[in-house]
Order: C-alpha cells, then sequence, then structure tokens
C-alpha cells in the first residue's frame, strides 16, 4: 500500500467519522456546525464513489463535476449560519451567486467530458477562501469573550480558509505543469492535494471538538 493510499483511507475515516460526531453533537454546537457534518458526510461518500468510479470505469471527472455544486450549496449553509448580520448575509448570498453563474456556465457544457478543469476549481477555491476572509473580518467586528483558539468557529473558518488558498496555489501550479508539458510531475503533486485534504478534515475535527467544548452561554451569542 502506497503512502497516497493510506493518505486516502485515512482521509475517508476523518470525513466520515467527523460527519457521523458532528451530526452526533450538532445541537449542542453553533448552526453551521450541522451544514459542516453534512458536508463531511458528503465529501466522504463523493470521493469513495469517486475513487471505486476510476477504478471500474477509468473515469470520476463527472462525479467531481456534480460533487462540485453539492459542495457550494453546503459551504453555503456554513457561511450564511456564521453570522445572522444583514449585510454580512447579503455579501456571502452576493459572493456565492457570482461563484454559481461562473461554475455553471464552466461546468454544464462539459459536465459530461472526462477531462478535468482545473480553473473551475480555482473559481470554487476563490469564492470561499473570499468568505472566509470577510467570516475573519466579521469575527474581529464583533469579538467574542472567549481567546478565538477556544472557538470552534475560528478553527472551522481557519480549515475553509488555509484549505482554499492551498489548493488554489495546488490547481494553479497543476495547470501551469500541464501548459508546460511536464504532465508527469502532475502525479508527485498528487500527494500533495492528499495531503492537504487529510489537514483540512483534521482540522475540521478540530474545530467540532473545539465547539463542542464551548460555553453554552458563549454559543448563544
Amino acid at each position: 500500500m502506497t503512502a497516497k493510499e493510506i493518505l486516502r483511507i485515512i482521509y475517508w475515516i476523518l470525513a466520515i467519522g467527523g460527519g457521523v460526531f458532528g451530526l452526533l453533537n450538532y445541537r449542542r454546537m453553533p448552526r453551521a456546525f450541522f451544514w459542516l457534518s453534512v458536508y463531511l458526510l458528503a465529501a466522504g461518500a463523493i470521493q469513495i464513489g469517486a475513487y471505486f468510479s476510476a477504478v471500474k470505469w477509468g473515469t470520476n471527472i463527472v462525479i467531481y463535476n456534480i460533487a462540485t455544486f453539492v459542495y457550494l450549496s453546503l459551504f453555503f449553509g456554513i457561511f450564511w449560519s456564521f453570522s445572522s448580520e444583514i449585510k454580512y448575509r447579503k455579501r456571502v448570498l452576493i459572493w456565492f451567486l457570482i461563484g454559481l453563474a461562473v461554475l455553471c456556465f464552466r461546468i454544464i457544457p462539459h459536465i459530461n467530458e472526462s477531462s478535468f478543469l482545473p480553473g473551475t476549481v480555482m473559481v470554487f477555491n476563490l469564492v470561499i477562501a473570499a468568505a472566509a476572509l470577510h467570516s475573519f473580518y466579521q469575527m474581529l467586528k464583533y469579538p467574542s469573550t472567549l481567546r478565538a483558539i477556544r472557538q470552534g468557529l475560528f478553527w472551522l473558518i481557519t480549515a475553509l480558509f488555509f484549505y482554499h488558498v492551498s489548493s488554489l496555489a495546488f490547481w494553479a501550479m497543476t495547470k501551469y505543469l500541464f501548459i508546460s508539458n511536464r504532465a508527469e510531475l502532475v502525479y508527485l503533486l498528487g500527494y500533495t492535494n492528499a495531503v492537504l485534504v487529510t489537514l483540512f478534515y483534521a482540522l475540521a475535527w478540530v474545530s467540532i471538538f473545539v465547539a463542542k467544548r464551548e460555553p453554552s452561554d458563549i454559543k448563544e451569542q
């Protein structure tokens, strides 16, 4: 078993396990963690399905094209639940509608094709990273009495920002290597992507544990 296969199994376990644990405890946490839990379950199921699709039929691009819209909807739920402030929600809605429009334009005409479009993922990454940055600003605007590292939402937004900025850099590099006719190096980058996904799910776990331990009066604010 290769290192990449081991990482794949680890992040499957983290995704499915985190989703189940989060759903069992979401009533003790801010609403955003319900959507995070659903996302983790969906991501785990989609990745497992995509793996076996690639093994059996040699491609999983159609699955990931459809999954992009599922992920966007669930991330919208996370950010919409992050704050009830009207201005914040309006900006989140605008970003996600723009992202949805661009993704529809890029994905739908090619949804049944077997070629992967790195630019599509990069657009997705930009939308999530922008929403995460605005959420950090929202936390600074309305500071909690708890230190940041004791807030589940801080860890959640950190996880989202870290992963999607890193993923943006990863796919930009992948696209560059293809354009430069150095596709043989893309295989090595596959390990980088597996590490990033594993770290993202691990940080999601941390956010769930921290949120579960927050005082109930803080969660209600």
